[in-house]
């Protein structure tokens, strides 16, 4: 219980710091209306490279039609746009829009904060050990 516990806590916490640098970003009445599914989409946008909506259903393991179902709601809320593409007319790109960079940017910002509390709570010897465990876990995770 005591590791669900402190799981818990420190979960908490970098919610709340997630939150934060988010609301100075795109205000906290847009990160209200932002789901977890769409904060996933424009995070896996940024991560591709301005991909084609296939490209994104395949990386995502969704159809193109839930794709473009929710490009589209980010593009009405202005996080996203489609450019068509120069070499295939029938093929469109997502990009982020500045507001869509902001929220990219307010989560590196988010996670760097975090780290660095991270790091004024613990040693340099608690960090380099709490590295190499935190190493374990992605690989365990990664097996799956």
């Amino acid at each position: 219980m005591e590791l669900e516990y402190f799981l818990s806590k420190i979960s908490g916490f970098y919610d709340q710091n997630i939150r934060k640098f988010k609301e100075e970003a795109i205000g906290s009445d847009e990160v209200d209306h932002l789901t977890l599914h769409h904060w996933n989409y424009v995070e896996m946008i940024h991560e591709l490279g301005n991909p084609t909506f296939t490209e994104l259903a395949e990386r995502l393991g969704v159809t193109k039609p839930s794709v473009t179902a929710i490009a589209n709601k980010l593009i009405r809320q202005g996080y996203l746009y489609k450019r068509q593409s120069s070499e295939d007319r029938r093929t469109y790109h997502l990009y982020l829009s500045e507001k869509g960079k902001r929220l990219i940017e307010a989560e590196h910002k988010a996670v760097i904060e975090f780290a660095n509390q991270i790091r004024y709570a613990l040693s340099d010897a608690e960090i380099n050990q709490l590295v190499e465990m935190f190493k374990k876990v992605v690989a365990s995770f990664s097996q799956k």
